[in-house]
């Protein structure tokens, strides 16, 4: 087996197909394919976790062919026009080419925009995440210069289970009253912060605050004395 690497390709959106031909000319034969979505450019960047200059068989090629429609059907283009914000999907690749739709690593990426106050903080990550509690793992919100700028989602779902989501977007009541009470601690935090970073398990659509993990950051600086020309 030749070394294990990781090679990019950038695509407009609805390209996917289109790494079907690089695949075969290149020879890539690959385990894991991931997918981010850059909202501001209408981009999608695709890396392949595998090796190149393989003997790639006509199964294989077609088989990849069709995964790769289904991938972007069932995910990419539900996700882009209906969800609106980046994303990054993951998906394992057994050895014949199949690809693990059952079991997708998912990540959510939405700005707090200018975040005027706590509701606008919020609002458009939680209506974009929120639908999706049920099968997050983990919650990150990120803060610069003492106010909120991220929310990010760590999220493992079946194609089926996106699809229902997307197409009927349903908060439970007890899971925005939980976040919106911890989201105000969180927006007083970041306050006091010029950089913020909280990592928190999420459980069935739970915020376990009391496990939450904490990435402080400390700057040194250069107490050295200097010479000053007078």
């Amino acid at each position: 087996m030749r070394n294990i690497n990781t090679m990019k390709i950038e695509l407009n959106t609805d390209q996917l197909y289109e790494i079907t031909s690089i695949i075969k000319n290149k020879g890539i034969w690959f385990k894991e394919i991931e997918l981010e979505y850059r909202k501001n450019y209408n981009m999608l960047l695709v890396r392949l976790v595998g090796a190149k200059d393989m003997k790639l068989s006509e199964n294989y090629v077609q088989k990849i062919s069709n995964q790769l429609e289904q991938l972007q059907k069932d995910f990419t283009t539900p996700l882009i026009k209906k969800i609106k914000a980046n994303f990054v999907l993951s998906l394992s690749v057994n050895a014949s080419g199949t690809f693990s739709f059952n079991d997708v690593s998912l990540k959510l990426k939405v700005d707090c925009g200018m975040g005027l106050n706590m509701d606008d903080s919020f609002r458009e990550p939680f209506n974009v995440i929120m639908p999706f509690a049920l099968y997050i793992t983990n919650l990150e919100f990120r803060g610069h210069k003492y106010k909120m700028a991220v929310v990010e989602a760590a999220i493992k779902i079946a194609s089926e289970e996106l699809q229902e989501i997307v197409e009927y977007p349903l908060i439970a009541p007890r899971t925005r009253k939980q976040w919106l009470n911890l989201a105000s601690i969180i927006y007083e935090e970041a306050k006091e912060e010029y950089r913020y970073d909280v990592s928190i398990p999420c459980v069935e659509g739970e915020i376990y605050w009391d496990n939450k993990v904490d990435v402080i950051q400390i700057t040194l600086l250069d107490k050295k004395p200097r010479a000053h020309v007078l």
